[in-house]
């Protein structure tokens, strides 16, 4: 468990951070579940949760308190090709079907690298006998889960 928690970033990645200028704006739409929840987002937070549904703003999207922008021209969805970028699908990976499909694949997948970082931790795990190998002592001492977040955020310097 020790081994998922090493390369812990210090602060959560925002887009901006990861994509630089690449996507070529600075606040996106994500269509809601419903309006109760925010649409537009900034490059400058970390993503929500991918869906796998990709809309247009609707015309008549009443905006929400929460939204980092008022809706406008400016605002579009990301793209299928940006929403895989996020989720850390390499830029040339095919995904074969329709555009329904594809979004729903994109939306349902766990990010790339993030299964590819806990298949190595197991592995390690595994090839250790059953041992955490990593060297970080373990944060799960007595205590309640807000105590090993404060552990977590003390270590990070948070």
């Amino acid at each position: 468990m020790n081994s998922l928690l090493l390369n812990l970033k210090g602060k959560p990645i925002i887009l901006k951070d990861y994509f630089g200028e690449q996507f070529g704006l600075t606040h996106y739409y994500r269509h809601p579940r419903s309006y109760a929840r925010r649409g537009i987002f900034s490059i400058d937070e970390p993503s929500p949760t991918i869906r796998g549904v990709n809309r247009p703003i609707p015309k008549g999207y009443p905006g929400h308190s929460g939204d980092t922008l008022p809706s406008s021209e400016n605002i579009r969805s990301l793209t299928t090709q940006e929403r895989a970028l996020i989720q850390t699908f390499p830029k040339n990976f095919i995904l074969p079907g329709c555009k329904t499909d594809i979004e729903q694949v994109i939306g349902n997948a766990v990010p790339v690298n993030l299964a590819e970082y806990v298949a190595k931790c197991l592995a390690r795990y595994i090839q250790g006998g059953g041992q955490d190998t990593s060297r970080q002592t373990s944060i799960f001492q007595k205590g309640s889960h807000y105590n090993t977040i404060k552990i977590i955020q003390k270590q990070n310097n948070l």
